[in-house]
């Protein structure tokens, strides 16, 4: 490269020349103009494959590089969703899509895209006439890597443990040897975005998955398996720590789309904590997650994700502890935590009591709820306060006790909104429009739910944005809106249905089924949202 720069460089001396110059990286001289080639344009759709060829060009050079394999190869609609498939895990490389397509004399779409799990392994078409480099998809990526410093083949391979991407603090983590590595880390990872190996979007850093897949059997041949695992396990059980408070309160918004940005490598790194038997880690990270999965409703997961740790023996007794509460809660049982913090079992002891009130047993979970208040009022937790508060006005609407529902929902609200927790004054607020169906002196508060909706929609939380729906569709369905009311249901009904809420499709359909004179529809709610968080 450095003779290549020589060169250039020199014949630039002369005004009138220009040169251009295809190249893995920058020459880095001056006055040079760098134009990055993107991959080819993958496909959005496969319904039309006329139309899918006709928008990507990745499925494009496919179709070519097949028939020019195979002249009787025609892209159908059973293999156009194949073909696609190829182009995208190739990520759009020219060279990879070209020596796949031309195995299509031997196997089918169907048959490759299937074979790209061990692509290493699948035979490519006819190598000869071309340098020996560019002859199969090991050797296109062999000659990059023997191009590369000793440094950089170190953080190019620790970075294969990421599932999906990560940011610089995370490639640091991972890819360093202690903190004064960190500088070194750096520079190589700037040098391998150079040499387009590590694609920089964003703030995150990724392999393509062609080069993820070398590079993870270059990991896994390597000494350092046990230690790149070990490190991206504490660095997301770490991150997940710290995103958990920031989870009540003004950066909700922040941590929430950390955490989501987050959620493939942070399921790999429970996978890898399970896997290791490393209890405490394992144990750590749900327990830090419990209240995002909740927010996401994530039910499954999180009992999934519980269960999985709990099977891992040993780790400490209070982390185990407050893990088997945990699940316990979500599943709508009782399980006190032995040894908890006391901000945690307070928290616990309310989303306990609220679970298991929605799933029956009024009596313990009002109790439970009881205890919660009491707690966080004489530890100062005026979170925990707000949502136990918001949760007993709903008790207290069930038993007809409108004043001290709407005394409490209030207070819960104007706690929230003083720690700028979005999702507590939504939940307040859904409890004040309960409140507002049996009086119409509070039908104000329909402004204020619509307020609330649109934070829930800048969040993410769609099962509230279908609850707050639902709700907004019968304040004005009582108020006489029954052309505004339709349409909030409609709304509710198209959401539960794109994020597959099975309790808000029934309860919309019922609705409009209704106003429509037609049958309500079969089926029962089902447990998409969490009981007694959502009314």
């Amino acid at each position: 490269m450095d003779q290549v720069a020589d060169l250039v460089g020199a014949l630039l001396t002369a005004d009138v020349v220009r040169v251009m110059v295809t190249t893995q990286e920058a020459l880095g001289i001056p006055g040079e103009t760098v134009f990055p080639l993107a991959p080819l344009t993958l496909p959005e759709s496969v319904e039309d494959p006329e139309e899918a060829v006709g928008s990507s060009s990745a499925m494009r050079l496919f179709v070519e590089r097949a028939r020019a394999a195979s002249p009787g190869f025609v892209l159908t609609g059973p293999n156009a969703a194949a073909v696609a498939a190829i182009c995208r895990r190739l990520d759009g490389i020219p060279l990879a899509i070209e020596l796949v397509a031309a195995r299509v004399r031997a196997l089918t779409p169907e048959e490759i895209a299937a074979g790209l799990d061990d692509r290493f392994a699948l035979p490519t078409g006819p190598g000869r006439g071309r340098p020996t480099r560019q002859q199969t998809l090991r050797s296109m990526i062999d000659w990059s890597w023997e191009l590369l410093t000793e440094d950089e083949r170190t953080v190019l391979r620790r970075l294969a443990v990421n599932r999906d991407g990560c940011t610089l603090a995370g490639a640091r983590a991972v890819c360093g040897d202690g903190a004064s590595a960190a500088p070194g880390v750096v520079e190589a990872l700037s040098r391998l975005v150079d040499r387009s190996l590590v694609a920089r979007q964003g703030n995150r850093y990724r392999l393509l998955e062609s080069v993820a897949a070398y590079c993870v059997e270059r990991l896994e041949g390597s000494d350092e398996l046990a230690e790149s695992h070990r490190r991206f396990i504490a660095f997301h059980v770490g991150e997940a720590e710290c995103a958990d408070p920031l989870l009540r309160g003004a950066r909700q918004h922040e941590a929430l789309v950390s955490l989501d940005t987050e959620t493939v490598n942070l399921r790999h790194a429970l996978e890898l904590a399970v896997r290791g038997q490393d209890a405490d880690s394992a144990l750590r990270l749900v327990g830090a997650l419990a209240w995002y999965w909740r927010l996401r409703n994530r039910v499954s997961e999180a009992r999934r994700s519980f269960e999985a740790a709990l099977r891992v023996p040993g780790g400490s007794a209070s982390a185990r502890s407050v893990a088997e509460a945990w699940l316990a809660a979500f599943e709508g049982r009782v399980c006190h935590p032995v040894g908890a913090e006391p901000e945690v079992a307070g928290r616990l002891s309310w989303f306990t009591g609220a679970c298991v009130y929605r799933g029956g047993d009024r009596e313990t979970g009002r109790g439970l709820v009881g205890e919660a208040l009491a707690d966080a009022r004489a530890r100062g937790d005026r979170w925990l306060e707000a949502a136990a508060l918001a949760e007993r006005a709903g008790h207290r609407l069930d038993t007809g006790d409108v004043p001290g529902a709407r005394g409490d929902a209030e207070l819960s609200a104007a706690i929230f909104l003083d720690l700028a927790d979005r999702w507590g004054r939504l939940r307040a607020n859904i409890t004040l429009a309960r409140a507002a169906e049996a009086g119409p002196d509070h039908l104000g508060v329909t402004d204020v739910l619509e307020e609330d909706l649109r934070a829930a929609e800048e969040l993410g939380l769609w099962a509230d944005v279908v609850e707050t729906l639902l709700r907004l569709g019968r304040l004005t369905a009582v108020a006489g809106e029954r052309s505004r009311a339709r349409s909030f249901h409609e709304r509710a009904l198209r959401v539960a249905t794109e994020r597959s809420y099975h309790r808000g499709m029934v309860e919309a359909r019922a609705w409009l089924g209704r106003a429509d004179g037609a049958p309500e529809p079969d089926g029962s709610p089902g447990s998409g949202v969490l009981p007694g968080l959502n009314r």
